[in-house]
């Protein structure tokens, strides 16, 4: 279940991550980064890759149009993602138990 957020007024925003641990040892872990990068930038989206030889770390560049989209290979595979904000109402999103 993603978080919800407040933006500005009548305005909210989702956000949630995966991780993983279970990552084959024939993977590697660059080569892996890079083939995200590939796929996000083959989907319009623009990328910065940070990191060494052990690891890398991916970032969508932010924009009015694009989510904020992160990969990360720094111990584990995890994924994290923001959208932009939208038109709703937080109180419709807010989970009611206690």
């Amino acid at each position: 279940i993603p978080d919800v957020e407040d933006c500005d007024e009548g305005y909210i925003r989702f956000s949630g991550w995966y991780a993983t641990t279970d990552i084959p040892d024939t993977r590697v872990k660059t080569d892996d980064a890079e083939l995200i990068a590939e796929y996000w930038e083959s989907r319009g989206l623009t990328t910065v890759i940070k990191g060494d030889s052990d690891s890398r770390v991916v970032f969508v560049t932010k924009t009015a149009t694009s989510p904020g989209l992160k990969f990360d290979t720094l111990g584990s595979y995890a994924f994290a993602g923001t959208t932009q904000c939208v038109p709703g109402d937080i109180d419709d999103f807010e989970d009611p138990s206690p």
